[in-house]
């Protein structure tokens, strides 16, 4: 008669584990609750034996963060002009980070060469629409600086924490809430306003007198 497997064993042949296999499994966990100890528990096998395909927790880490910015799609630039690309740039780049808790931390922490890479292609978005490359990065770094700083932040959150007379989430004149995507996007447009317009006046950084 055979013996009851004991809970958690498996039966036969070990789990086959590989880079990728790991990789997937920590994506379903999330960079916000990722650990080695939760994809090898998933996984079904031994925490140490994940070690021979990644480094560590931060390998780990880095890999995922690589794997979600392929998700990251750049605009059709066809018919945008600087400021819609820019737009359509950071609005992209919010909806990846939004689905990704833990991701912007993670790219904060350390930027992977594959997600700069994706950065200079956005750069070159720019620079296909006739800015110096030099504006091209100055464009891109304060989007992704924007996107980063304000998706950081939840306001909205906050504010329906500490809900009062003096501090409510914007309504339209109906009564109904604003969606807060509504508003993120707003406010992105219009600070996308001032900086082009800042471009447009040839008022850049290195133009100005120290």
């Amino acid at each position: 008669m055979a013996l009851p497997t004991p809970p958690g064993k498996r039966i036969g042949r070990p789990a086959l584990i590989g880079v990728d296999r790991i990789v997937d499994v920590a994506g379903e966990i999330g960079l916000a609750d990722l650990s080695m100890s939760e994809v090898a528990r998933r996984l079904g096998v031994k925490t140490a034996s994940l070690y021979g395909h990644v480094g560590g927790i931060d390998d780990l880490r880095e890999r995922v963060v690589v794997r979600l910015f392929e998700s990251f799609e750049l605009p059709d630039a066809g018919h945008l002009d600087l400021r819609g690309i820019a737009f359509e740039v950071g609005r992209s780049l919010r909806r990846l980070l939004r689905q990704h808790p833990g991701l912007a931390d993670a790219v904060l922490r350390s930027t992977p060469e594959p997600v700069f890479r994706q950065y200079l292609e956005t750069v070159q978005l720019y620079v296909d629409r006739g800015v110096d490359p030099a504006v091209g990065a100055l464009i891109g770094e304060d989007v992704a600086g924007f996107v980063f700083s304000y998706d950081r932040v939840d306001l909205s959150a906050s504010i329906e924490t500490h809900h009062s007379d003096a501090l409510r989430w914007p309504e339209r004149p109906d009564g109904t809430t604003v969606d807060p995507d509504d508003v993120f996007e707003w406010t992105l447009a219009a600070h996308l306003d001032g900086v082009i317009g800042a471009i447009e006046r040839d008022d850049l950084p290195w133009n100005r007198p120290p």
